[in-house]
């Protein structure tokens, strides 16, 4: 996965074989405090586009909340609505966490 963290920027993966997929758009930035993403996440056959949102706020010295906002346009699915909040909250609070935590960072299981 990479974010290239520009307006403009892209949100996207590059396979082991060559390939990848472009997910979204970086289409605002405040540097250490929000970022904005648009785009098609992957979800092409279902025709939509998604919105999301991830802001930081500092609640203390050792002490920061993320918040993550991620809005459909378009109909789309229960399963892909389920996936995506599955996926959102394994990446959170597992794979940010331990790369936070220890450095270690997330390795895509294919």
């Amino acid at each position: 996965m990479h974010l290239e963290p520009h307006v403009g920027g892209r949100f996207y993966e590059s396979f082991m074989n060559g390939g990848g997929a472009l997910y979204a758009f970086v289409t605002f930035i405040k540097p250490s405090e929000e970022i904005r993403l648009n785009g098609s996440m992957g979800l092409v056959e279902e025709g939509i586009s998604n919105a999301i949102q991830i802001t930081l706020q500092t609640l203390s010295q050792d002490t920061t909340l993320l918040t993550l906002t991620h809005r459909f346009v378009g109909q789309v699915s229960t399963i892909t609505v389920d996936t995506f909040k599955r996926s959102w909250i394994e990446l959170l609070t597992q794979y940010l966490k331990a790369f936070i935590n220890s450095g270690i960072a997330y390795r895509a299981p294919f």
